[in-house]
C-alpha cells in the first residue's frame, strides 16, 4: 500500500534552447500536382475565381442642340446668259443669319436676246434646307443673297425648323464613372474567395486580382440621357491564389534545415 500511495515522485522540466531562422527565398507555384516539389521550391497552389457585375450611376454633364432644319424652295432666275447657268448642289443662299443649301444641282435656262436685250427670264426651282437646326430659320417668303452675281434667288416661306437642348454623356463623364467603378471596395469579394479554400490553405493576399471587361455605358457617349442620368457597367473576374499548408510546411522545413549549423542536434519546430 505504501509503495502505491506514498512513494515519492518528481516532475522534470526540460528547456530547449531555440533560435529563430528567417527564410527569404523565391518560390514557384504550379497547379499541376505532378510538377510540385516543395522541397525544391515548387509548391502546389490553387486559384479560386468568381465573376461579378458592377454598376455605377452618374450624371450626364454634356449638352447638345438637336432638332430639325427649316426647309423650303428657292426660285433661281437669271436674264444675262443665253447658255444657262449651272448651280451646284450644296450652294448656299443667305438671309440674315440663316443660310439655305441647295439639295441638287440645277441649270437655270438661258434666255434669248433681241437687239441685245433679254427676252424673258430663265427660272428654275430647287429644294433647300437650312444649314442649322432651329426655328430661327422659319422665314417668310423673301429674296435671298446669292453667291452668284448673275443669279437672283427668291424663296417661299421656310418651315419645319425646331431646336432643343439635351443632356448628353461626355468622355469626361465616362472616365469619371470608370474611376468610381474601379474604386469600389472588393473586401466582400476577397472574403468570399478566401472562404472557398478552407483551413488547409495559406491564402496569398497579394495575389488578389480584379480583371474588368470593357465597360458598357448607357446611353453611349454623345447620346441623349433623357433623365440626365447614365450608367456604366462592367463584368469583372476576381481571382485569389492559395498554397496548401502541407506544401508550405515541407518547403519551410527544407529551407530551414539548409540553414542549420548542427543538423544532428537541432530540430525544426
Amino acid at each position: 500500500v505504501w509503495a502505491i500511495w506514498f512513494a515519492p515522485a518528481a516532475t522534470i522540466f526540460i528547456n530547449a534552447k531555440t533560435s529563430t531562422v528567417n527564410v527569404k527565398d523565391v518560390i514557384n507555384l504550379t497547379t499541376d500536382s505532378k510538377l510540385a516539389k516543395p522541397e525544391e521550391g515548387t509548391l502546389l497552389a490553387k486559384t479560386e475565381s468568381t465573376q461579378k457585375d458592377a454598376e455605377v450611376s452618374f450624371d450626364a454633364t454634356g449638352t447638345k442642340d438637336v432638332g430639325e432644319k427649316a426647309k423650303g424652295t428657292l426660285t433661281l432666275s437669271q436674264n444675262t446668259e443665253s447658255d444657262g447657268i449651272a448651280v451646284a448642289a450644296g450652294t448656299g443662299f443667305s438671309s440674315g443669319d440663316c443660310t439655305f443649301i441647295t439639295q441638287k444641282s440645277v441649270v437655270i435656262p438661258g434666255v434669248k436676246f433681241t437687239g441685245g436685250k433679254p427676252q424673258g427670264t430663265g427660272e428654275v426651282d430647287v429644294a433647300v434646307v437650312a444649314s442649322d437646326v432651329g426655328e430661327q430659320c422659319n422665314l417668310s417668303a423673301r429674296t435671298y443673297l446669292s453667291p452668284i452675281s448673275a443669279v437672283s434667288a427668291n424663296g417661299t416661306a421656310m418651315s419645319g425648323g425646331s431646336k432643343k437642348t439635351i443632356k448628353v454623356v461626355t468622355n469626361e463623364d465616362l472616365e469619371s464613372a470608370k474611376q468610381k467603378l474601379a474604386s469600389n471596395s472588393n473586401d466582400n469579394v476577397k472574403a468570399e474567395l478566401t472562404s472557398k479554400f478552407g483551413s488547409g490553405y495559406k491564402v496569398i493576399g497579394e495575389s488578389f486580382a480584379a480583371n474588368a471587361a470593357d465597360p458598357v455605358v448607357s446611353p453611349a457617349v454623345g447620346e441623349e440621357a433623357s433623365s440626365g442620368k447614365a450608367t456604366v457597367k462592367a463584368n469583372t473576374t476576381y481571382t485569389l491564389t492559395a498554397i496548401e499548408n502541407t506544401q508550405l510546411s515541407k518547403f519551410l522545413e527544407s529551407a530551414i534545415k539548409d540553414k542549420m549549423e548542427d543538423k544532428d542536434n537541432q530540430k525544426v519546430y
